[in-house]
């Protein structure tokens, strides 16, 4: 009786983690992609700049560095990642 009921709430559990993993790769696949690293998190060097090697570290910044970069530099500023967040968050209404 113990050992069904073991067996019984690990297949339970075995399922929970599987529909868990299932709805969170279903909502990344959906679009659900968004910039979810803040400007200092994705300044690795800290010198006040993101590269583009950087930038990698976020998909949604790096699909659009070439946009956020606005001054040509080559690197994004923190007042250009602040108009990146401004953008992506109107795009979202």
């Amino acid at each position: 009786m113990k050992r069904k009921l073991a067996t019984s709430l690990t297949k339970g559990m075995a399922a929970a983690i599987v529909m868990a993993l299932g709805a969170s790769t279903g909502a990344y696949a959906a679009g659900a992609m968004k910039s979810t690293m803040g400007f200092g998190e994705l300044d690795k060097d800290g010198n006040g700049l993101i590269s583009q090697e950087e930038a990698e570290h976020d998909k949604m910044l790096s699909a659009k560095f070439m946009d956020t970069d606005q001054d040509g530099d080559g690197q994004v500023n923190e007042a250009e990642f602040s108009a990146f967040e401004v953008m992506e968050e109107k795009a979202k209404e």
